[in-house]
């Protein structure tokens, strides 16, 4: 039979079994490291969570708290697609449901799909790449802000001038630990590969710069509109190393205006379209080639170098689709 002194030894063990389950499971998530013994003899220490790990926790709640705020219309109806890679988790920027995607073709759906830009994130806990590209660490305050965006609900505005006009769709990958470099010799851009092209390929036998179905706004700017804090803002986001090689480049704009950009001798063309897309943001939603004035050439190899495509102190022709 029960006393009440057994009773109260009984309680006392509840109690203490509860506050121990309790613990562990909010330490579940810190290093256990075990001192004076084994797990099962020693002293239990804990130590701190890592800092860079509760920044990308907070990335991933910060994405899936915006999730449904996708307004593209190809993005309505979708629900959420998970993925699973080899060691991580990840799913699709504003996604919203637990149900896999299933499309129903149609001419519209096959229209959207062609103007969409696939990018994969994949984060580590001291940084991140893009399309498998080269790694960004986190102590570098520009890859802190790109994160940072996500984690607002908003497309960073490096990938909207990287994809002008179409729609992009991000897929997250989380890994548990430090990124490790591939073991591979040939190196991978980030934007490198087919599907980064804008629009369709524009004939080279006509080089007019002046195109009536341009924005007729853009006419009216002045020189010193072109020339002011958008183009200083597109220079110093090109990063110059003024201990490498430079050159200039002359770019003639739809409206017949001129700009004048600094780069290295391995920048490449993308870096140029960057250039332009942000001295002259209204082309972030005009498709445009550039061309070479002679010969006649529009420049699609958007990964190769300045040096590499022999236009180093050359004229750039900014040409609509």
């Amino acid at each position: 039979f029960a006393t009440l002194s057994s009773l109260s030894k009984r309680q006392s063990r509840s109690r203490s079994k509860s506050r121990h389950s309790s613990n562990d499971s909010n330490d579940g998530d810190r290093q256990s490291l075990y001192v004076g013994g084994s797990e099962h003899s020693g002293q239990q220490v804990l130590g701190s969570p890592s800092p860079n790990e509760d920044f990308i926790s907070r990335i991933f709640n910060g994405a899936r708290a915006h999730g449904t705020a996708i307004t593209e219309e190809e993005f309505q109806n979708l629900g959420k697609n998970r993925a699973f890679a080899s060691g991580s988790v990840g799913y699709r920027l504003g996604d919203s449901s637990g149900q896999s995607i299933e499309s129903v073709p149609n001419t519209k759906e096959a229209n959207s799909e062609s103007k969409k830009e696939n990018v994969t994130l994949k984060i580590w806990r001291d940084g991140f790449t893009l399309n498998n590209g080269p790694f960004r660490d986190l102590s570098d305050r520009e890859n802190v802000q790109f994160l940072e965006s996500i984690m607002q609900g908003r497309m960073p505005m490096e990938l909207v001038r990287m994809y002008p006009g179409r729609v992009i769709d991000m897929r997250m990958e989380r890994n548990p630990g430090l990124y490790e470099p591939p073991n591979v010799t040939k190196h991978i851009n980030a934007f490198g590969g087919q599907g980064n092209r804008l629009g369709g390929i524009v004939p080279c036998d006509n080089i007019e710069v002046e195109n009536e179905n341009f924005d007729q706004e853009s006419s009216t700017d002045s020189p010193k509109d072109a020339a002011d804090d958008d183009v200083k803002l597109a220079q110093d986001e090109v990063k110059i190393n003024e201990e490498e090689p430079v050159t200039q480049i002359q770019f003639r704009l739809p409206n017949g205006k001129k700009i004048i950009g600094r780069f290295n001798y391995t920048h490449t063309i993308q870096d140029l379209r960057s250039f332009i897309v942000s001295a002259i943001p209204k082309l972030a939603f005009n498709p445009f080639d550039l061309m070479t004035v002679f010969p006649n050439r529009i420049m699609k190899e958007e990964t190769e170098t300045l040096q590499d495509m022999s236009i180093l102190n050359s004229v750039i022709i900014v040409k609509p689709n």
